[in-house]
């Protein structure tokens, strides 16, 4: 079945997979975050919000656990593809800086539990070097992020130079 080409206006939310762990294998991503009273306070509102009516819904150090974990158990990726899925990303950024975890594992730890919704992905995807979110939606449609306008870069004393011509 082919898509129409109207659909095409939301292949920003098709599925994607996280990538591999070498993709996320630089110093960088390997910096642990510190486990803080927000994350646990975060947690805990998202938790009783997209969890509601879980009987074993985890503690925020059990969860903070099980995503520094190399393998989790069925139960838990569940609760993670779960959770990650109903997060917004800035609530995923302001987690991940507050659960205690390193970009590495929690890619690791979405990889693992089959996470493939596209805002998630791409958002712990921008962490892997050299990654460009495949396509942006604007108001005139589908352009590839490739081909946005330039960006000036401004050399070392080029500026001054720049400011006398404008005068």
């Amino acid at each position: 079945m082919s898509k129409r080409p109207s659909d095409e206006r939301f292949a920003w939310r098709d599925p994607r997979s996280v990538l591999p762990d070498q993709a996320f294998d630089v110093p960088s991503n390997h910096r642990r975050f510190p486990r803080t009273e927000l994350g646990r306070r975060l947690h805990d509102v998202t938790a009783a919000s997209c969890m509601a009516g879980s009987a074993f819904r985890p503690t925020f150090l059990n969860f903070a656990q099980a995503c520094a974990r190399p393998t989790q158990t069925a139960l838990e990726r569940s609760y993670i593809r779960e959770y990650f899925t109903q997060l917004h990303v800035v609530e995923q950024k302001t987690l991940m800086c507050n659960l205690g975890v390193t970009v590495f594992e929690l890619a690791r730890a979405l990889r693992n539990s089959r996470v493939t919704y596209a805002p998630t992905t791409n958002w712990i995807n921008r962490h892997a070097p050299g990654f460009v979110v495949p396509t942006c939606f604007n108001k005139k449609g589908l352009y590839e992020a490739s081909q946005a306008p330039p960006v000036l870069v401004l050399q070392p004393g080029e500026r001054e130079r720049l400011a006398t011509t404008l005068i």
